[in-house]
């Protein structure tokens, strides 16, 4: 190693010590535990500081972290669920809803309801729903209740198939007179 840009916090040699190597284009810092350091000193005051190699064991140098680039255009990311999350299937299910097929459709009922809303349909209509009438259908209504019983249904059920028999005697006698006829 280098003796340049060292700089130490030398406090005492019973614990590992961090040396912090500055780069020389001012990026960061490198810091890294040595387990064994060695002073000596000689007589003009100089201390002179040797170190092992890096235990494994405590740490080993980080890594240098690159710097971000600036982007022009950064993109929102979302880590959880939420909105942000289903934009991409909510956008895919509006572009089947504004299909070509699906906008004409619209057109198709747009004019047909102002068609069936102008001129005199309207007019007619409110007619048709006044109050007299509504009470004539509530009163048609209120009939078919009473009249469509249980035991009313299975009798006519009963007169239906009792007919069918007839009604075939009946299409071979028209057939026999026809043909006698002709």
């Amino acid at each position: 190693m280098s003796n340049r840009g060292f700089t130490s916090g030398l406090q005492g040699l019973d614990r590992p010590i961090v040396l912090d190597e500055a780069d020389g284009d001012g990026a960061g810092q490198v810091s890294t535990i040595f387990r064994d350091i060695f002073l000596s000193s000689n007589n003009n005051n100089n201390i002179t500081i040797c170190v092992s190699q890096p235990s494994s064991s405590l740490s080993s140098p980080r890594p240098r972290q690159p710097k971000p680039q600036p982007s022009s255009r950064t993109s929102p990311q979302s880590t959880g669920g939420g909105l942000l999350s289903e934009l991409p299937t909510i956008l895919n299910g509006v572009k089947e809803l504004l299909s070509e097929d699906t906008l004409n459709d619209l057109q198709t009922i747009v004019k047909g309801g102002a068609v069936l809303l102008g001129g005199d349909n309207a007019a007619n209509i409110a007619k048709l729903l006044s109050g007299d009438n509504v009470n004539k259908l509530q009163d048609v209504i209120d009939n078919a209740h009473s009249l469509l019983t249980p035991n009313f249904v299975n009798e006519t059920s009963t007169l239906i198939g009792d007919a069918t028999p007839l009604v075939s005697a009946v299409e071979k006698l028209l057939g026999g007179l026809l043909a006698s006829l002709t």
